[in-house]
């Protein structure tokens, strides 16, 4: 405290102005210094009470000059609203206007017995209000780590609340008061911020680019998205939750737009394991719903433009919507979904073209829904081009006339590619371009001759396949290759209808395929004795037996087989019950006793094999030790 020595009428007695001290706390507090109600002091100073209330810069000059403080100080810390009144000016930086209180405080009870310990003069004119106690976004006291306790002044209309008349009451329970205020760990966020009203700047810190109020928002959505469900109400997050919000934000908005985007795909990927709705709003919850207020307002464009940019690079985002007022002009993701959606193909085609195709792997593995598989749009772009005009099968069918049991054989054959690539399925949905289907046409009747009518030896596909007893590949294949010196083409006629060939030319070109040394379904009893009808399909299914295709020149077309190298090594390796009783001329009981007797174990049962079988070297040695081996009474195979 010391008395005035200017010249000019100053009051006679003021505390010097504080660091960040503000209009409304310096009046307070030079009014308890002087013994006068704060209102009562302004208007015998000649000052209207609603000018300091209102941050007024003559009536905040005037002040100054007559207390004798620095009035350029002064004026900074004071709070000023903008002339639309949507925010406030304090610090040299510009806050939202509710981010600033005017009606009421808080304050530290700690700060308040230092200031009684500290200054001199009347106890109820020593403390002082702290600017960043008016700022809502400061909830603690950064020097003690304790949360702030409120304060209700008594509000006057059109005049500032009086700090000092209002702590006047509450000097005598600071005690009590502060063992009400929990405490609270250290806050980077407000840390950051205070550092930032003092006017302190980082160039490394990428907040320290924007707006005070842009980068306060940005700490607070991005924290509540980080650490809430994206449909969590603001209204109901306590004061504890917007702190851990904010210090949450500014860990990763102060690392700049690479760190902001990692934490974007962390809740991507979340979102990603959901059910519901994936856009950028169900997606970054109430960060989402904090750039968007206030559309025209670019201040905010710094971070919208990561999270817009990220959102139309790895989001399912359909062309031509809008993403925080930005339209997007390329669709970069696609889900099973969204494609089959984009090509007006089935889902399930889809599904399966990314399952041959590798795409979406780990989402596929991980068993996600349709809506939840992803790809790069870019892979698929030109498969979602062509689906969107491709034919159907039975559409095919029409255009060539060939029967689905043809259709099929040259699709499986690689003479009809597929939009899908669905060659090797049987019984797949294939789509197929126009371009690919005319295509094989041209290479069917690539150098036919045009004739009126069949003969003898030169007739139609079909007929010539009944003559020569050949499966459908054997007699299209040389048509497509090129290898026929004669084909003709049918006045008259359309499709494989109108397709001709010679019987005398394709005969030696269609018998020429060995018989396979696979065996039959039938024929597998008798090589391996002892197993029932049934048995087969149970060793194929678990894996003892392999089956492929091989031709059967009775069936004339290609028939399942197993293997003669599987059904070899499944009988040099196991010997059934059946086999072990004509050869030992035992009952099976007696078999099983002997065997259960030595310790030797079913290696199948019925319930899994439809068979009993055991070890065959191991059987063999307990039923019949002299030769080590049971006697082989069949005729070789």
């Amino acid at each position: 405290m010391a008395a005035s020595s200017s010249t000019t009428r100053r009051l006679a007695w003021a505390h010097p102005l504080e660091p960040m001290q503000g209009a409304v706390s310096f009046t307070s507090r030079v009014a308890a210094l002087n013994g006068r109600p704060m209102p009562n002091f302004l208007r015998e100073m000649g000052i209207h009470p609603n000018d300091i209330d209102r941050g007024r810069s003559p009536a905040v000059r005037h002040l100054a000059e007559i207390a004798g403080a620095n009035a350029e100080n002064l004026v900074r810390a004071t709070p000023v609203r903008s002339k639309d009144e949507a925010f406030t000016d304090l610090c040299g930086e510009r806050l939202r206007r509710l981010s600033v209180h005017r009606t009421y405080f808080r304050y530290c009870p700690m700060c308040v017995a230092d200031d009684i310990a500290t200054f001199e003069g009347p106890i109820t004119a020593r403390p002082w209000l702290r600017t960043e106690w008016i700022v809502s976004h400061v909830r603690s006291c950064d020097r003690h780590g304790i949360i702030l306790a409120n304060a209700s002044p008594e509000r006057r209309r059109f005049e500032a609340p009086d700090f000092n008349g209002t702590m006047a009451e509450d000097l005598g329970h600071l005690d009590a008061i502060r063992a009400g205020c929990p405490t609270v760990p250290y806050s980077p966020f407000q840390r950051w911020l205070l550092g930032r009203l003092r006017g302190e700047r980082d160039a490394s810190n990428w907040l320290d680019g924007l707006d005070l109020y842009v980068a306060i928002g940005a700490c607070e959505g991005l924290g509540v998205s980080a650490l809430h469900p994206p449909k969590v109400k603001a209204s109901t997050l306590t004061e504890a939750d917007w702190a851990a919000a904010a210090d949450e934000g500014f860990a990763h908005a102060s690392g700049g737009p690479a760190a902001v985007e990692k934490l974007l795909g962390r809740l991507n990927a979340v979102q990603m394991q959901t059910r519901g709705v994936w856009a950028p709003r169900d997606t970054f919850g109430y960060g989402y719903v904090v750039l968007e207020r206030d559309p025209g307002d670019t201040a905010w464009d710094p971070v919208r433009d990561v999270l817009v940019d990220f959102a139309m690079r790895e989001m399912p985002l359909k062309a031509g919507i809008k993403v925080l007022g930005r339209v997007v002009e390329r669709q970069a993701v696609h889900t099973i979904r969204t494609a089959a959606h984009a090509s007006g193909a089935h889902a399930l085609t889809v599904r399966r073209l990314f399952e041959r195709e590798n795409l979406g792997a780990d989402a596929l593995a991980a068993g996600l829904m349709d809506h939840r598989v992803t790809v790069d749009a870019e892979r698929i772009e030109a498969t979602v081009r062509e689906l969107k005009g491709a034919l159907s099968t039975p559409r095919v069918q029409k255009l060539t006339g060939f029967p689905l049991t043809w259709l099929r054989a040259i699709i499986a054959d690689g003479h009809l590619p597929t939009v899908t690539g669905s060659n090797d399925r049987e019984f797949a949905k294939h789509r197929f371009t126009r371009q690919a289907v005319d295509g094989m046409l041209e290479r069917m009747f690539a150098g036919a001759e045009t004739v009126a009518a069949e003969t003898d030896n030169r007739v139609g596909v079909m007929k010539a396949r009944r003559r020569t007893g050949a499966t459908m590949s054997k007699i299209l294949e040389p048509v497509f290759s090129g290898t026929l010196r004669w084909k003709g083409l049918l006045a008259g006629a359309k499709g494989l209808d109108a397709l001709l060939v010679d019987v005398g030319e394709v005969l030696p070109l269609v018998r020429n395929e060995e018989r396979g040394d696979g065996i039959t379904l039938l024929d597998i009893l008798e090589f391996l004795p002892g197993i029932g009808r049934d048995s087969p399909k149970a060793l194929l299914a678990c894996g003892l037996l392999r089956s492929e295709m091989q031709f059967n020149p009775e069936a004339r077309r290609m028939v399942p087989v197993i293997t003669r190298e599987s059904a070899e090594r499944f009988r040099a390796a196991y010997v059934t019950l059946g086999e072990l009783c004509q050869r030992t001329g035992m009952h099976h009981k007696q078999v099983r006793k002997r065997l259960r007797e030595a310790g030797v174990s079913e290696a199948m049962t019925p319930e899994n094999h439809r068979c009993f079988a055991y070890d065959r070297e191991r059987a063999s040695h307990t039923l019949c030790p002299k030769s080590n081996s049971v006697p082989d009474t069949r005729t070789k195979a």
